[in-house]
């Protein structure tokens, strides 16, 4: 080993690389002896570094054997005392234990240095670790595999019962194991009568897929007993690994599993009380007379048997299992008595037929309308007769106009009796003039949708009744005319009255800028002054009506002086070619100026514009065959424009 070590540390790992480590067969349910995962860990810590010169660790086994062995030899100074410890973590059957030694102080002038774990049982198998250090270190496990063991079931059966005759009980109990592991096994639980002879029932209980040794399991089975009435006494047991066939009659008893001790597979006998079952209840009921009218009376009577008490439905008994009640009733209505005992409840039911509640029956009359006036709203009327033998409730009444659609409903009228009658309006606006056929409908609105409940609506709707429609007369009105709207300065206008709906004068005339002009039907009035003029005229049976505007223009022109002008485009053209001649002429006083364009291929007359303009203008195209001069004149006034023609050039 190097000599810097302080720590030796020496393995052995046992079933590496083996397919599992077998020792001797062992019985069965004995744990075996198997090594794996067994590790042994030597080590030891010298009191002073003193060098350590060689060393081995190795392991062997015999197959067949229970040890296993770790041998390591080592070159050690004996004159130094060396503390060592050995640690084994043994894994058997899936459980893990640490085996650990005490402390061995060893030097080779004071002998060889024995250790050991003593006995632990590690995965049911019995375990010992030795450790001795000489010359060299052995380390050594030995196993002892268990015993077998075979399980001990014993039946446990649960307390005493009391249990009713005809109803499905469940009776319990346990099995425990005194022995070893247990694999599957059957169960039954024994009911008997207290000789076994009327009455004896194997019942197949829970089977058991395992039980481990040292430990108990519940069972159970269900069982009704039936109704045998004086015999009260029962009694019954739990049997582990039992096997019960019936064959021809016979019955064979068995303990397919295999056990130590047979004799305690069943449990004592336990009480088992039956009470028989009690007597159901019954329960009656009867209406007279069982179809009454409306809102009449029948009497309920009910009865009933084995029973503690009763109670109603839509009638109240008081608890009383038995009696009779008055009752009334508006509509089809079911009874029943449900009665209560020891052994159960029982109903009985009866129908009360209800005759058809009493409803009113509304009709309505012919419509009235007074004189009606196209445009003007007219009230229609109309009387509604409950014709039933019931009050009815509050309803309007619809109008309905058959050759415009309109629907025109009155408001609610208060409830009607047996016999009444009520009158109901709405109004209505006829569009024109004519005859419309008009009904009234009781106890409808404008969706068609009843009101008060009734019991025909068929002749809710009166006859469809003429009403006729005169025209409205015109009312008065006044309209105003003027001719011309326009006038120059020192002009006159005529302003004309246009009555209708009867209207007439004397007439008032009122223009805008102050002053009146007479009574009659036409006035006349002349401008001094250029403006813009208003006049109203009116009745004592109009109202007020304006007439057009009037635009008086002065004779005055906008420029200070007369401006002449007349152009031509192009001003030289070759022969044959045309020009455009413009010309505008401003500032032309004269109400009946004329201005003139003459020249060759054109001649034009226009008068002039009236004040403030004094104006005209126009344009002109023209062929130019020579020179050719263009002349514009107004009021005396000219202006000139010559278009040139370019010769013709001969080339020699």
């Amino acid at each position: 080993m190097n000599a810097t070590l302080k720590t030796l540390l020496l393995s052995l790992f046992i079933g590496i690389g083996i397919a599992g480590f077998f020792l001797a067969p062992q019985p069965a349910n004995a744990a075996a002896c198997n090594f794996s995962n067994t590790n042994i860990r030597i080590a030891w810590t010298p009191s002073s570094p003193y060098d350590m010169q060689g060393g081995t660790s190795s392991y062997s086994y015999s197959p067949g054997t229970t040890v296993a062995r770790s041998y390591g030899e080592l070159s050690l100074n004996p004159q130094t005392p060396r503390n060592w410890t050995v640690s084994v973590n043994v894994t058997n059957n899936g459980v893990t234990k640490t085996l650990s030694t005490s402390e061995c102080n060893w030097a080779y002038i004071n002998g060889p240095c024995y250790t050991q774990t003593g006995d632990q049982d590690i995965g049911g198998a019995t375990f010992n670790m030795f450790f001795e250090v000489q010359s060299y270190i052995k380390a050594e496990i030995t196993c002892t595999p268990s015993p077998e063991v075979t399980p001990d079931l014993i039946g446990q059966v649960g307390g005493a019962r009391t249990v009713q005759a005809e109803q499905p009980v469940t009776l319990y109990g346990a099995i425990a194991n005194s022995g070893g592991n247990a694999g599957a096994f059957e169960n039954i639980i024994q009911v008997c009568d207290q000789s076994c002879f009327t009455l004896n029932r194997i019942l197949s209980a829970t089977t058991l897929s395992s039980l481990a040794a040292g430990s108990s399991a519940a069972i159970s089975a269900t069982f009704t007993p039936a109704a045998t009435p004086g015999v009260t006494d029962y009694m019954y047991r739990v049997c582990a690994n039992t096997r019960v066939t019936t064959s021809k009659g016979s019955s064979t008893w068995s303990n397919p599993a295999t056990e130590s001790n047979y004799a305690n597979n069943c449990s004592g006998w336990q009480s088992l009380t039956i009470q028989q079952a009690p007597v159901p209840p019954t329960a009656n009921l009867t209406l007279t007379p069982a179809s009454i009218a409306y809102g009449g009376a029948s009497i309920l009577q009910w009865g009933s048997t084995n029973a503690t008490s009763c109670t109603g439905t839509n009638f109240s008994t008081g608890g009383a299992t038995s009696g009779s009640v008055s009752v009334t009733a508006t509509q089809n209505t079911t009874y029943t008595v449900t009665c209560t005992g020891a052994a159960g409840s029982a109903s009985d039911s009866e129908l009360l037929s209800v005759g058809a509640q009493p409803q009113p029956d509304l009709v309505a009359g012919t419509v009235t309308a007074g004189s009606p006036q196209a445009g003007v709203s007219a009230t229609l009327s109309a009387d509604v007769t409950n014709v039933g033998p019931a009050t009815s409730g509050s309803f309007p009444i619809l109008f309905q106009v058959s050759e415009t659609g309109a629907l025109a409903q009155s408001g609610y009228l208060a409830a009607l009796g047996s016999g009444a009658s009520r009158s109901g309006s709405a109004s209505y606006t006829f569009p024109a003039a004519g005859t419309y056929q008009v009904r009234a409908c009781a106890n409808y609105n404008t969706s068609w949708t009843a009101i008060t409940t009734e019991s025909n609506y068929a002749n809710n709707c009166g006859p469809w009744t003429t009403i006729t429609v005169s025209s409205a007369p015109q009312p008065p009105a006044l309209s105003c005319s003027v001719s011309p709207t326009s006038v120059a300065l020192g002009g006159s206008v005529t302003y004309r009255a246009n009555p209708s709906g009867g209207a007439s004068g004397p007439y008032t005339w009122v223009a805008a800028d102050g002053g009146s002009y007479g009574t009659g039907a036409t006035v006349t009035r002349t401008f001094t002054a250029s403006g813009t003029y208003a006049m109203n005229v009116d009745t004592s049976s109009t109202a007020r009506s304006y007439c057009p505007n009037v635009t008086v223009t002065s004779n005055a022109c906008s420029g200070a002086s007369t401006n002449l002008t007349i152009t031509a485009t192009p001003e030289r053209v070759r022969a044959g070619q045309s020009s455009t001649i413009t010309w505008n002429a401003t500032g032309v006083n004269g109400e009946s100026a004329t201005c003139t364009v003459s020249g060759p291929g054109i001649s034009w007359s226009s008068p002039v514009s009236a004040a403030p303009q004094c104006s005209v203008g126009g344009s002109a195209s023209a062929t130019i065959a020579s020179q050719s001069t263009y002349t514009l004149t107004c009021g005396g006034v000219s202006e000139n424009v010559v278009v040139n023609v370019i010769p013709k050039i001969i080339e020699f």
